[in-house]
């Protein structure tokens, strides 16, 4: 494959550079030869003209031209007719009305002369011979003809040269893509220039970068996947096994307990991934409409509301009426999931608070904090992240999506969300 390419293009670029040196030698020629003809044919019928004023001016005869002028390169005769010059009917025309006209023997073709001049004097035709004009062309021609192949020759190097240069990093990028297809995604390729094979050469490492980040994606997410379902199916398991063996009615009941609670979580856990996926996707099915944003957090309250109670905790509410176009269903995820985690990471007893208003630039805020132990600064970098834990302490606590899934709907409504924590607690603020 590498030198069918190697050979296609070194054909193209040298049957390109044939037909331009070619095209313009082919119309160089002919326009040269007609040029030098039309000189020769000048230089000659002034020097005949000469000739003939000359043997006019001195009575001589026209037999003794061939004495005076002839040399090796010219001869010339007498003719009595027409006859064995090759003319058409104007040359005829010309010729008796005393003009020169250039023409060749039609009896002598192996002569193989470039031209004839004939004029007719004194009812006799005299005719001149040159036997030198041919070579200055053959000469002129065979000139063209080197300086043809030379150009063609180093053509054919520097096309050699060029094609070699160019699909040299092809090559390279053809034996790396067969490394990413084999799942090798660390290779890279250095970078040159600014041409279009460099902007496709840093266009594949920008690629190679992102397929393994998505290749290490895809393997955090299956290990964190298969931890968040192995452990409540575990659970559900080794709870199944005991009732299967004899145990009270109040152990029955507890053992039952648990492992409904455990397919809670793992029907929560799926109900999570396929939200995510659908979020990512774009992949929606509700449509858009008016939101009573402070109505739908004062409907998150209630549903945490045992939550809330259970340990005691105090609200400080500062809800204005809000409204805002987008996604019911998917906004009310966002409040359920941050109430739910200020008020699981509160202590006994602590106070949460909640905002919600209008900047004077008309952008909606919502901000919701708690009085927790607070998230380290490296936890923070990650605590967005799919199945990222900042309290490793609670693994079987919730299981990591629920921020995740906090971002990428506030995202989905071209919103942003910032988290400020310390040792007091932890505030979160979303701004639409």
């Amino acid at each position: 494959m590498r030198s069918c390419i190697f050979r296609e293009l070194a054909t193209v670029i040298l049957f390109i550079i044939c037909i331009t040196l070619l095209i313009p030698y082919l119309v160089f020629s002919k326009f040269t030869a007609r040029t030098i003809q039309a000189e020769i044919h000048n230089y000659v019928r002034t020097s005949i003209q000469r000739q003939l004023d000359y043997i006019e001016q001195e009575s001589i005869a026209p037999e003794q031209l061939s004495d005076i002028y002839a040399t090796n390169a010219l001869v010339i005769q007498l003719m009595e007719n027409m006859e064995d010059l090759e003319l058409n009917e104007q040359q005829k025309t010309l010729l008796e009305a005393g003009e020169i006209v250039f023409t060749r023997y039609r009896s002598h073709p192996q002569r193989g002369l470039l031209f004839l001049a004939a004029v007719r004097y004194r009812g006799k035709l005299l005719v001149w011979e040159f036997h030198t004009s041919q070579a200055i062309f053959d000469r002129l021609r065979v000139s063209g003809l080197l300086s043809l192949v030379s150009s063609l020759l180093l053509g054919l190097i520097c096309t050699l040269l060029a094609t070699k240069h160019v699909i040299q990093p092809l090559q390279r990028l053809d034996a790396a893509t067969q490394r990413v297809a084999a799942g090798d995604f660390d290779v890279r390729l250095p970078e040159r220039g600014k041409d279009e094979i460099s902007s496709l050469i840093r266009n594949f490492n920008v690629m190679t970068s992102k397929l393994g980040g998505v290749e290490l994606l895809r393997n955090n997410f299956i290990s964190d996947i298969s931890h968040e379902f192995k452990t409540p199916l575990t659970a559900i398991e080794g709870y199944a096994k005991l009732l299967e063996g004899e145990c009270s009615k109040e152990e029955q009941q507890e053992y039952l307990a648990i492992i409904q609670e455990e397919a809670g979580r793992l029907s929560t856990l799926a109900e999570n991934i396929l939200m995510l996926n659908r979020i990512e996707k774009g992949n929606i099915t509700s449509k858009q409409q008016q939101v009573r944003l402070d109505e739908q957090i004062r409907r998150a309250l209630t549903l945490c509301e045992g939550r809330w109670e259970q340990k005691d905790i105090q609200l400080q509410l500062s809800l204005e009426e809000l409204t805002i176009q987008g996604y019911e269903a998917l906004l009310m995820q966002v409040w359920t999931n941050l109430i739910d985690n200020a008020v699981k990471f509160s202590p006994q007893g602590g106070q949460v608070s909640i905002e919600l208003f209008r900047q004077p630039s008309g952008r909606i805020v919502f901000v919701i904090s708690d009085q927790g132990s607070g998230i380290t600064p490296e936890n923070v970098t990650h605590i967005f992240e799919k199945f990222y834990k900042a309290d490793q302490s609670r693994k079987s606590d919730g299981n990591g999506l629920g921020l995740s899934i906090v971002k990428q709907v506030v995202q989905l409504h071209n919103g942003e969300i910032a988290v400020d924590s310390s040792c007091a607690g932890s505030t979160f603020t979303i701004l639409f």
